[in-house]
C-alpha cells in the first residue's frame, strides 16, 4: 500500500511541474497572493493524509478525498494563473480523470470527465474553431478516462492473482507454523496470523465449538492476547460467531457495519467473516476475521477463508484429542478423580495461588471405614464399584471449582481453595452423609446387611502450618482420629 501511495506522489509531482511549466505563458497576469494562499492550503491538505497515518479511513477512500480535494485546489490555482485559458489545465484534468477512474466507481469518472468538460468551457469558447478544440478534449479526457479503468482492471485481477496464489500456499504455511510451533497455542496464534496477514485483518480468532452447551470460546488467535482470546465465548445467536450457528448452512457469515468485542469498546471494526471449522463433517470450532474499515470480500476471499479452515479445523481436532488424552493420563481410571502424581502437581500450584492471593486452603483426606472387610466378602469387583460411587460423590459435592483425586487404595484427597471454614465444613459433611447413603443403593451392601462410612480428617493452610508435607499429615492424622472414634465422622 506504501508503494502505491509513492507511485502516486510521484505521478501528483511530474504533473505539478508541467501546470507550472505551461503557467509560464501567462507568468504577467499571475494572482502571486492568491497563489501562495493555495499552496500553503494544498501542502496542508496533502500533508494530512500523505504524511500522517489517518487510521480511521481505508485507502480507497483515503484516495478519492485527495481526488476531489487536490481537484479543487488545481482549479483554484489555474484560476488564480489564469491556467483555465490556454493549455495548462488539460494535463491536470486527465490526471484528475484518469484517478477517478481507478480510485471512484464508473459513474462517478464519467460525471469527472463531464465536469472537466464544463470547467473547459471557457478555453473551448475561445478557440477559432470551437468544435475541433470540443473534439481534442473529448479525446484527450476519454482515453485518460479509458486508461484509468484498464489500470483499475489490471489492479483488479493482480490482487486477485495475488491472493489466489497465497490461497493456495496458504495451507503449507499453516503445516509449517503447527510443525514449528512448540505448544498448542502457538500454533492457533500462527496459524491465526497466516490468515489475518493475507486478508490484511489486524485481528484473527480462533474458536472451539461445546456442543453440549451450544457454545464458540475463544481457544487462540492473532492480534490480541490469549487472555483476552480465551475470555470470549459466544452462544447461538449471540456475537458474530454465534450467529454463524444460526446460519452454518450457508457457510461463511459475512457481516459489515458497527462491531465491539467485549475487553474495548474504544476499538471497533466495520467488517467480519467467519467461517465453521469442521472435522469429518462436524462442526467443531470457528474462525473469524475482523477488520476496521468495511472491506468488500467476495468470492476470492471465501475462498481463501474456507481452504484455511481445512488445516485449522485438523490442528483444533487434534489440541482437542491431545487434551483429552492428557486428561485420561491425569485421571483415575476406576474414579474418574486425578490420580495421585497430579494431585501432588494441583496442590503445589493451588498453595502458590493461596499465597499470591491470600486466600485460606482447605485439604480433606477421606478413608473409607473398614473397607478391607467389604473386599473380602463381597469381591473386588464390588470394591471397585463402590469407588467409583464415591468418586461421582466427590465431584458432585465438590463442583468444577475444586479438586477431587484418589490419593491411593481407599484414601481420597480434596483440595478446597478460597473457602470459609464453614463452607468446608459443610462440604466435607455432604460427603460424608453422601457416602453413608450408599449402603441403601448398592444391592450387595443390603444383601449382607453392610454399612459403608468414612472418616475425613481436615487441614487448613496457612492456619495450621505453611509446609506442604505438614499438611497432609496434619489432615491424615485428623483422619485417623476420626477411626479411632468410630469412624463415620468430620475432624477438623
Amino acid at each position: 500500500m506504501q508503494k502505491k501511495l509513492n507511485r502516486l506522489q510521484q505521478l501528483i509531482g511530474i504533473t505539478i511541474l508541467s501546470v507550472l511549466l505551461l503557467s509560464l505563458t501567462t507568468v504577467h497576469r499571475w494572482d502571486i497572493g492568491g497563489m501562495l494562499w493555495v499552496v500553503g492550503l494544498g501542502v496542508g491538505f496533502n500533508a494530512i493524509f500523505l504524511c500522517f497515518k489517518v487510521t480511521h479511513v481505508d485507502y480507497r477512500k483515503k484516495m478519492q478525498i485527495l481526488l476531489l480535494g487536490n481537484f479543487f485546489l488545481c482549479n483554484l490555482f489555474l484560476y488564480y494563473t489564469r491556467g483555465l485559458f490556454n493549455d495548462t489545465h488539460i494535463p491536470l484534468f486527465m490526471l484528475a480523470i484518469g484517478m477517478a477512474a481507478v480510485f471512484c466507481r464508473t459513474g462517478q469518472a464519467f460525471g469527472m470527465m463531464i465536469l472537466c468538460l464544463l470547467i473547459s468551457f471557457y478555453d473551448i469558447m475561445d478557440s477559432p474553431s470551437l468544435w475541433n478544440r470540443l473534439g481534442f478534449l473529448i479525446y484527450l479526457f476519454g482515453v485518460s478516462f479509458w486508461i484509468g479503468l484498464l489500470m483499475k482492471e489490471v489492479g483488479h485481477q493482480r490482487l486477485l492473482l495475488g491472493k489466489t496464489m497465497k490461497g493456495w500456499t496458504l495451507s503449507g504455511e499453516i503445516g509449517k507454523a503447527i510443525e514449528d510451533s512448540p505448544s498448542a497455542d502457538e500454533a492457533l496464534k500462527e496459524a491465526a496470523k497466516a490468515v489475518a496477514e493475507i486478508l490484511e485483518a489486524p485481528l484473527g480468532l480462533i474458536f472451539s465449538y461445546d456442543e453440549t452447551k451450544d457454545i464458540f470460546i475463544g481457544k487462540g488467535g492473532h492480534g490480541a492476547s490469549l487472555e483476552r482470546i480465551k475470555s470470549l465465548g459466544f452462544y447461538r445467536g449471540k456475537g458474530m460467531e454465534g450467529r454463524l450457528l444460526e446460519e452454518a448452512s450457508k457457510g461463511i457469515y459475512i457481516h459489515q457495519g458497527h462491531i465491539e468485542l467485549s475487553w474495548d469498546n474504544t476499538v471497533t471494526y466495520q467488517s467480519v467473516m467467519v467461517v465453521p471449522l469442521s472435522y469429518q463433517n462436524k462442526m467443531i470450532g470457528a474462525m473469524s476475521v475482523y477488520h476496521p474499515q468495511k472491506q468488500n470480500w467476495g468470492e476470492t476471499e471465501k475462498e481463501l477463508l474456507h481452504r484455511a479452515s481445512w488445516g485449522i479445523g485438523m490442528l483444533l481436532e487434534n489440541e482437542r484429542l491431545l487434551g483429552k488424552l492428557q486428561r485420561s493420563y491425569a485421571l483415575d481410571g476406576v474414579t474418574g478423580l486425578l490420580n495421585y502424581k497430579h494431585f501432588y502437581e494441583k496442590l503445589r500450584k493451588s498453595l502458590l495461588i493461596a499465597d499470591q492471593e491470600q486466600q485460606k486452603l482447605f485439604l480433606l483426606l477421606v478413608d473409607i471405614d473398614k473397607f478391607k472387610r467389604i473386599n473380602e466378602r463381597l469381591g473386588h469387583l464390588v470394591g471397585d464399584r463402590i469407588l467409583a460411587e464415591i468418586g461421582t460423590i466427590i465431584k458432585t459435592c465438590i463442583g468444577e471449582k475444586h479438586v477431587g483425586a484418589r490419593y491411593g487404595g481407599e484414601e481420597f484427597t480434596i483440595i478446597l481453595l478460597n473457602e470459609s471454614y464453614e463452607r468446608a465444613g459443610i462440604i466435607a459433611d455432604d460427603i460424608r452423609r453422601g457416602v453413608k447413603e450408599l449402603s441403601q443403593r448398592i444391592e450387595p451392601l443390603i444383601k449382607e446387611n453392610l454399612n459403608i462410612t468414612v472418616s475425613i480428617g481436615m487441614a487448613c493452610y496457612p492456619d495450621v502450618t505453611n509446609n506442604i508435607n505438614h499438611l497432609i499429615d496434619i489432615a491424615n492424622v485428623r483422619m485417623y482420629k476420626g477411626k479411632e472414634l468410630g469412624g463415620d465422622r468430620v475432624v477438623a
